[in-house]
């Protein structure tokens, strides 16, 4: 934690085309979701949890006004550049959903308030029906193609990290020739570094099987959702001893299948407990690049 960034009040962040403060235009009654900052907010896939956690509230009050209030922002950042995934998440909220933006501490008539504080588990989505309504609310207004389909021929990707950002498949050349072989279909590669947040939703809505390695990548899993995909798949790889449930909490609670892939023959939570008990032990096995057997990777996804 010695290397956080500074806080900057969200108002600095939301900048841009379709990107403002409604302070003065707030309609009430009100259903106002107040974001937290706490010290895991730095980091964008825990700032997303109060979001989407958000938005599932916003769904069930959804005859009231729609209200994201705070009082300052950690801009999320991966290594020293923005991450771009947040700002255009709140940005969707704004001209997709017709969420307003406040910093008004106080509001007439509120009828409804969600409110995060330190203590409370990671939220996430209260039931897969709040995924799905979100992913087909963005997709319609910004165009999206819903590709994925659970066809005869799955689309299946392999979303890799590139090497400096640690957690990367370093043979993944290997892995793609070895898993096409068994499928006898293509598989796409991509990375998600300085990817924007609609092209992120756009790689999650086309393909019906995603394998990744753990990591932030995966916070916008959730589009992968849709009523006419319901065998959208998640196959997380993880490293020996890290073993996390962020995103297999968070692809139950979009309904989404998730599979774990796990890079050791033993235990994963044995293994996590004892070699993981200092904040430089959990960095250690955390911040690794790994290659995975083709062919026993390849047997496991055919399995």
């Amino acid at each position: 934690w010695e290397k956080l960034p500074p806080v900057t009040d969200l108002s600095s962040f939301l900048e841009g085309p379709g990107l403002s403060l409604t302070n003065d235009t707030l309609k009430d009654p009100a259903a106002v979701c107040e974001f937290s900052v706490q010290e895991i907010s730095w980091h964008f896939p825990h700032a997303m949890q109060q979001l989407y956690s958000c938005w599932s509230f916003w769904r069930a009050n959804k005859e009231k006004s729609s209200i994201l209030y705070h009082t300052s922002w950690h801009p999320a950042l991966i290594g020293s550049k923005p991450n771009e995934f947040t700002p255009g998440f709140v940005r969707a909220l704004q001209e997709a959903a017709s969420v307003q933006i406040s910093t008004r501490s106080k509001h007439a008539q509120v009828a409804a308030r969600r409110k995060f504080d330190g203590a409370s588990t990671y939220p996430m989505l209260d039931k897969p029906k709040d995924a799905r309504n979100l992913a087909e609310l963005v997709r319609s207004h910004y165009k999206i193609p819903l590709l994925s389909g659970c066809g005869k021929k799955p689309r299946i990707a392999i979303l890799n990290r590139k090497k400096d950002f640690l957690r990367s498949f370093l043979n993944i050349n290997e892995m793609v020739r070895n898993l096409g072989h068994a499928l006898g279909l293509p598989i796409h590669v991509e990375y998600f570094e300085s990817t924007s947040f609609l092209d992120q939703v756009a790689f999650f809505s086309s393909y019906d099987i995603v394998i990744s390695p753990h990591g932030a990548q995966l916070t916008a899993l959730l589009f992968m959702a849709s009523a006419n995909s319901p065998c959208s798949t998640l196959a997380e790889v993880f490293p020996r001893a890290y073993y996390r449930h962020f995103y297999v909490d968070l692809a139950h609670s979009a309904g989404i299948q998730h599979y774990a892939l796990y890079s050791s023959t033993r235990d994963p939570e044995t293994d996590q407990r004892e070699r993981e008990g200092t904040m430089e032990a959990r960095k250690k096995v955390r911040n690794v690049n790994f290659c995975l057997p083709p062919e026993r990777f390849a047997s496991l996804v055919v399995k």
